[in-house]
């Protein structure tokens, strides 16, 4: 495929995903950065560097934190479109792959190194700086407030970026109107400060002859809210460092609760837009709003043409409900719309619905469809408001007709009972009256089983799956049952868990909270089919390939970086996984049967540091499904990806074939360089566990969980992982591993870089050889 057509593909596939801006930046243009936060010291031989942006709405922007920056208020509709993009990332890499190119995606937020390191003499470093990447693929220019402004939307959208060895065909750098005129409305509306004091002087970063130039902040005053969630008005020390914020978010999670506010929007993304589109509306808003491609055309005619818009939208992103009501609707309602969004005129109702077991498998289809509905409004013109506060979207949906209250007062629809998730959009369309519409999935005659199961790994493969294998629910039981005296073997195991802080919503992450950790006796008792739907007939596994090149380039030099790793092995799948997993349950519940979503069907796998389960997840399954076979690591191989794959399972009362077991060529080569790389001598070198799943014998060394969960799970050990992003956890392991040393360690552990801030990489996974097949294994 020739650059021009497999950029354009490229291009158009991100539109398809939702993308709003794309571009390409040769690695070239990073010839000025430091080489650790370039591509090429993260992936050698990179060529490219494609970048997406996601526009969040005016109208969520523009009303947030209009009377206190403390509360964002509609401004939480921000992280519809970084969740979007969490998604978005991994999908775009996983697209170059499938077409022979190595790729790695950078995760759009959260895993940043905050302490100095070399090449980030500031700190607050990624693994790469997205608005830098966004300027490099020409999207636009680095403002006063260092964050990446583009002529569309200003700073109204987040970036993701996918690094990767095709030679993609770059696009121009921004060469028009400047974008930032240096209003300084960013500086004089921080609550923080930091535009003022602790200023060292100006930065600048120079790409393929652009120079951008901007204040030396202090990141740390500038974090106070956004990141730490720190109250802005608390007073300050002369000099806001790590340290400062650490002891005043300590004496608040023991004594001042109330001074722990929640996520702060940044003042410097709501007053900023591009003077070409900056516009004052006093009426509307404080700060500016931003000016439109498009005037709106109220006419009756247009309007109703743009409600069949939105069902097709709606259609597109899973939405299975849609009511509109209009705004004299709404008022007899007692709710006023113009309370909300000053120029509302229209309430759009939408939700998913969801198979029975099945509201997780929703994941994030109501967050992407909010903004797809919401974007398609303002793209005509119009204000959107995405409600997320002030409205209970199931309230809205009574309002408008979609949904009605039963004997018990439950929010429910008709044949679906409450299994439902509402979303509301508030916008200035002054659209019709539109009744119910539904667009769920028709109930369907259930075809023979072996069709059925023919169908399953069609829906499935389409949705996202690479392998897909189904195994009987008494093949389960038959493997837990031989896994108990396995785990009997175990002794006594236990789980550590820290008892967050909890406050003000929008609390999440806790960076620099102090740890109190809880000892959890724990069973590990093997689970089957029946444990997870009683009556249950069939198990079906699927698996989604990993990103080769972030397997390959986690933590490796020169750059070290590995947040890549742990967003696109442990972070993403999931998600696609649970997509996946919906496909199938929508399709089983409109054939009349039942299902069950589970991530790790024998209950046994080990939890990551960030959450989530490990890789050993429903391995035993998987290999019953006839997938491949255990490796001496303990991880499923298969003969198409080796190690190298994330499964999840659904268990249904459907009667599907089994798969036949897989009888290829032996996968594992005993090469033991699982047992070398494990920093924690987890694995043993000689002594083994075995039992038999489809008549074959399933061999796999023995693994001392604890020593394992000390790396994995509670990130001890820095060659795990923590190293690679400045964590200063690295303690030594005793010989045995007691709650006590765990609890000691947690206590001790960086409270910077604590779960969801640091990556884990698990070296008996990396280094297994098994993806390159039997014949070029060492």
């Amino acid at each position: 495929m020739s650059q021009t057509n497999l950029t354009e593909d490229l291009k158009a596939y991100a539109r398809e995903l939702g993308a709003d801006l794309t571009g390409v930046a040769p690695v070239g243009r990073w010839e000025k950065a430091p080489l650790e936060n370039s591509p090429l010291g993260i992936m050698p031989e990179s060529r490219s560097v494609f970048v997406c942006g996601l526009h969040f709405l005016d109208a969520n922007t523009e009303l947030a934190a209009e009377e206190d920056p403390r509360h964002p208020g509609p401004g939480f509709s921000e992280a519809n479109a970084t969740v979007h993009l969490f998604e978005m990332g991994f999908c775009l890499a996983r697209w170059l792959q499938a077409r022979g190119h190595q790729a790695l995606a950078i995760p759009c937020t959260g895993l940043w190194a905050y302490r100095p390191r070399a090449g980030a003499e500031r700190g607050w470093m990624a693994d790469m700086v997205h608005y830098y990447a966004a300027a490099a693929a020409g999207l636009g220019e680095i403002g006063w407030h260092n964050l990446c402004i583009t002529p569309e939307y200003g700073t109204r959208q987040r970036f993701t970026t996918v690094v990767t060895d095709a030679e993609l065909e770059p696009t121009p750098m921004y060469e028009g109107d400047p974008l930032c005129d240096r209003c300084l409305l960013c500086a004089q509306n921080c609550p923080t400060e930091c535009f003022e004091k602790e200023v060292n002087g100006m930065c600048s970063v120079e790409i393929e002859g652009h120079t951008y130039t901007f204040p030396n902040r202090n990141l740390w005053r500038c974090a106070i809210g956004e990141n730490f969630q720190f109250d802005v008005f608390q007073p300050q020390p002369e000099q806001v460092t790590e340290e400062t914020l650490k002891a005043q978010l300590e004496d608040a999670v023991r004594n001042h609760p109330e001074r722990i506010t929640g996520w702060k929007m940044g003042m410097c993304l709501k007053w900023c837009v591009p003077p070409q589109r900056r516009y004052f509306d006093l009426d509307y808003c404080r700060s500016p709003r931003r000016r439109r491609d498009v005037e709106p055309d109220t006419s009756p005619e247009r309007c109703q043409r743009l409600v069949a818009e939105l069902e097709e939208v709606a259609s597109q992103w899973h939405v299975t409900h849609l009511a509109i009501a209009e705004a004299s609707q709404c008022a007899e309602q007692g709710l006023d719309l113009r309370q909300l969004l000053p120029d509302g005129e229209s309430l759009v109702v939408f939700g998913h619905s969801y198979p029975p077991n099945c509201r997780g498998l929703v994941g994030t289809r109501n967050g992407n469809s909010e903004l797809a509905l919401a974007r398609h409004l303002q793209a005509q013109g119009f204000s959107a408001l995405i409600v997320k506060v002030d409205l209970d979207p199931a309230e809205a949906a009574v309002i408008a007709g979609a949904a009605q209250r039963d004997a018990a007062g439950n929010i429910i629809v008709p044949g679906y009972d409450d299994r439902e998730i509402w979303s509301a959009v508030i916008t200035s369309a002054p659209l019709p009256r539109t009744p119910l519409r539904s667009m769920a999935p028709e109930k369907v005659s259930p075809p023979e089983p072996a069709t059925l199961a023919a169908r399953l790994e069609e829906i499935a493969r389409q949705a996202g799956a690479d392998v897909f294998g189904v195994t009987s629910a008494e093949a389960t039981q038959t493997t837990a049952q031989a896994l108990r005296p396995i785990m009997a073997e175990q002794g006594e195991y236990f789980v550590v868990e820290d008892r967050p802080f909890v406050g003000a919503q929008g609390v999440w992450g806790g960076q620099l909270m102090p740890y109190t950790p809880e000892v959890v006796p724990t069973e590990l008792k093997p689970q089957c089919a029946e444990d997870h739907l009683p009556g249950a007939k069939s198990v079906i596994v699927v698996g989604v390939r990993l990103l080769d090149a972030s397997i390959d380039h986690a933590g490796t030099p020169p750059a070290h970086k590995a947040s890549h790793y742990q967003y696109s092995v442990h972070d993403a799948p999931p998600g696609l996984l649970r997509e996946v997993q919906m496909a199938m349950a929508e399709y089983l519940d409109a054939c009349g049967y039942h299902c069950q979503a589970v991530r790790d069907l024998e209950g046994l796998a080990s939890a990551l540091y960030a959450g989530g389960t490990d890789l050993t997840a429903s391995r035993f399954a998987a290999v019953a499904a006839g997938l491949g076979e255990l490796g001496w690591n303990g991880l499923l191989l298969t003969p198409e990806y080796g190690a190298r794959q994330a499964l999840a399972c659904l268990v249904t009362d459907a009667p599907l074939p089994p798969s036949a077991p897989y009888a290829g060529p032996t996968l594992c080569k005993r090469c033991y360089a699982c047992v070398r790389s494990c920093p924690t001598t987890a694995i043993a070198g000689e002594e083994s566990h075995c039992l038999t799943i489809n008549g074959r014998e399933v061999t796999w060394g023995r693994t001392d969980r604890l020593r394992c969960d000390a790396a994995k799970r509670y990130a001890l050990v820095a060659g795990e992982g923590p190293a690679y992003i400045g964590s200063k956890n690295d303690f030594s392991l005793p010989e045995e591993i007691t709650p006590e040393f765990v609890c000691e360690a947690m206590r001790d552990s960086d409270r910077l870089q604590r779960p969801g801030y640091c990556p884990i990489i698990e070296h008996c996974f990396t280094n297994c050889p098994a993806h390159l097949g039997p014949e070029r294994q060492s």
